[in-house]
């Protein structure tokens, strides 16, 4: 047997997978193989370093989720709705069989959890609320009438 067998077990024996291959058979190959016992430990010391190597730190993107939500649900619930309809109007037919079509469900399911990221991500209003009927210069009622004004204050209405 060549070495590169050898070498693939002790890679999977170092990453707790299994051997395909007796430890005594691996063994006695170690013993009477000097390339591959300095390739085990080269190896070893590989895997240690990488182990103990501190993961790098990851900006945090959950706040521009519920942000960028509203954004897909355009798509999303038109996509949902259509593929709604294609089912079960195969399933009427006959064409598909109701454990194929509930994978659809996860469609949905992820639909109805991005709306509610994107209601949860909602910016409350701000800024003055509207009160009666106060409406911009420009419509407000003529003198002596009740009808709003087409454009703007210095403009005459065209009647």
């Amino acid at each position: 047997m060549h070495c590169e067998a050898f070498r693939e077990a002790l890679s999977a024996g170092l990453d707790g997978e299994p051997l395909e291959m007796p430890q005594e058979r691996l063994d006695a190959h170690l013993t009477g193989c000097l390339a591959c016992r300095s390739w085990a430990d080269a190896a070893a010391e590989v895997t240690r370093r990488t182990r103990l190597v501190p993961a790098a730190a990851v900006p945090d993107v959950t706040a521009a989720l519920p942000r960028l939500a509203p954004g897909s649900l355009p798509f999303l619930l038109s996509f949902t709705a259509l593929l709604s309809w294609v089912t079960v109007r195969d399933l009427g037919a006959g064409h598909v069989h109701g454990g194929r079509a509930t994978g659809h469900l996860m469609l949905l399911a992820g639909a109805v959890l991005v709306s509610l990221l994107a209601y949860r991500g909602r910016a409350a209003r701000t800024g003055p609320r509207p009160t009666g009927t106060a409406w911009p210069a420009r419509w407000r009622p003529a003198a002596g009438g009740t009808a709003p004004r087409r454009g703007g204050p210095d403009r005459a209405v065209v009647g």
